[in-house]
């Protein structure tokens, strides 16, 4: 990795397929991934860390005659337009990581790094070719013990949001990221402040909470490897996700699309082998 004084810069995630990266989650989650072929990122002000994108908070601080208001709003602008899709890497499932990110009956689909990016790639394309006003990249977060001992330096803001304490360096996280600023919001920023500034981004607010980024939906199983059933789950649970595995499968091919040809197995820590 790169320094910027003594911050570490995230890392850019390589297309290999030996790098294993897993997404926990619910089955309504996985079910929408199924039937409309996307993934979604979700919103950053939407997070569950009050010291998400704290780095970009520190770094706006520094800025010479910034005003408490400024500051505040700004970065509240910077994470209202960031959104992500947050994977862990690792060879073996984490039973961390059931704890933490997935249900009584969760699920996690597994993919690599190549798959993962040749199908945001796709999606990427998508929204620029719609001029959507699109800036994204993949990274691995970078962890740091301190935020407020950071040397920020000059940094791309959406790498910004590759931080986390290092609490979380278990987590091995790797993070898909784009930012959606629409260029009006851009130009009244620039020429205005207070509470002419508030009214008329306060419609944004009710902005859909998540980017979907679509994946080939022809395809949608060659970005998913194998879906695990949680080790928690009930019995059964791998005949029910099979079950809506097919019927999605037929669906799709009623409507002209390839069938899905995705593994459902059982967690290797189940209590039910």
């Amino acid at each position: 990795m790169e320094n910027e004084g003594s911050l570490i810069l995230p890392k850019d995630l390589e297309p290999s397929t030996d790098r294993i990266l897993w997404r926990y989650m619910d089955v309504p989650r996985l079910i929408d991934i199924l039937l409309n072929g996307c993934i979604r990122l979700i919103r950053i002000k939407l997070f569950n860390d009050e010291f998400e994108g704290f780095v970009l908070k520190k770094a706006l601080s520094e800025i010479t005659g910034t005003t408490e208001f400024g500051l505040n709003f700004t970065f509240d602008m910077y994470k209202m337009f960031t959104y992500a899709s947050c994977w862990c890497e690792s060879k073996h499932e984490l039973a961390s990581m059931w704890e933490r990110f997935s249900c009584h009956n969760g699920v996690a689909i597994k993919t690599n790094a190549k798959l993962l990016l040749d199908n945001f790639e796709s999606g990427f394309k998508y929204l620029e070719d719609h001029d959507m006003g699109m800036a994204a990249c993949a990274k691995y977060i970078a962890y740091i013990d301190d935020y407020n001992d950071a040397d920020i330096g000059s940094i791309n803001p959406i790498d910004l949001f590759c931080y986390k304490m290092s609490d979380f360096r278990h987590e091995n996280e790797v993070r898909i990221i784009a930012t959606q600023m629409p260029e009006s919001v851009k130009i009244f920023l620039r020429a205005n402040s207070g509470d002419r500034l508030r009214d008329h981004l306060e419609p944004l607010y009710n902005q859909p909470p998540n980017l979907p980024l679509f994946s080939n939906l022809f395809k949608i199983d060659n970005l998913i490897t194998e879906i695990i059933i949680s080790p928690s789950s009930d019995y059964g649970m791998v005949d029910t996700v099979k079950s809506l595995v097919d019927s999605v499968s037929l669906l799709r091919q009623s409507e002209g699309l390839d069938p899905l040809n995705i593994p459902v197995n059982e967690s290797r820590r189940s209590t039910w082998h």
